[in-house]
């Protein structure tokens, strides 16, 4: 994984994080006493030189831990290619469309798992 998928990886899990928590970019960038622009660029992946400050104040205001920021690399190669298709839609969207499609999927996963205790 080169420096470039890196960012992406870290701007994927700090959205998604950020996405579970309902929270917009401009609050969490607050919270985390980064500026708006800082806070959009770690979320896209867009810079790759973010210092350890950046990173950690992210991961304080989300609520875990820095080692969270980088989840899933260890299975990154090998994951599911379908998974991986997946995540590289949700990727290129804009953030309310990944919301919205996060939503969605909650509730398939809620309505299969229903019906599998049923059956």
């Amino acid at each position: 994984m080169d420096v470039h998928q890196l960012s992406k990886h870290v701007g994927n899990r700090v959205r998604q994080r950020r996405l579970q928590q309902g929270i917009t970019q401009a609050v969490a960038a607050d919270a985390a006493r980064l500026s708006l622009q800082t806070w959009s660029r770690l979320e896209r992946g867009a810079a790759q030189n973010h210092t350890l400050y950046t990173l950690a104040n992210a991961a304080i205001a989300l609520d875990v831990g820095v080692d969270y920021l980088f989840g899933g690399l260890d299975r990154a190669d090998t994951a599911d290619p379908v998974l991986r298709e997946l995540a590289g839609i949700l990727g290129s969207l804009d953030p309310d469309a990944q919301a919205a499609l996060l939503r969605a999927f909650q509730a398939i996963a809620r309505t299969g798992r229903k019906g599998r205790r049923q059956g």
